[in-house]
């Protein structure tokens, strides 16, 4: 009976040091990224060239304004 208690719980820590390292393998490979950065006039559509790049696999993470006009900065990530 005490046998078979202790494998019971090696065989629980093995897995548990098994899944402990697939979540730590699976973060550190997502944590991988190739970024992007795409200037577009508002005028233009934007909408179009983002959802082109989204096909692609591109992910759209910000926005930013670029000064006083109508044309922005559109910032994208794609993982390696």
């Amino acid at each position: 009976m005490k046998l078979r208690i202790r494998i019971l719980l090696t065989a629980i820590l093995c897995l548990g040091c098994l899944g402990t390292w697939n979540v730590y393998s699976q973060r550190r490979s997502a944590s991988r990224w190739e970024y992007k950065f795409v200037e577009i006039d508002r005028q233009q559509s934007p909408e179009v060239r983002i959802n082109a790049l989204a096909e692609q696999g591109w992910e759209l993470v910000t926005v930013q304004p670029v000064g006083n006009s109508d044309r922005y900065v559109f910032y994208l990530r794609h993982p390696k």
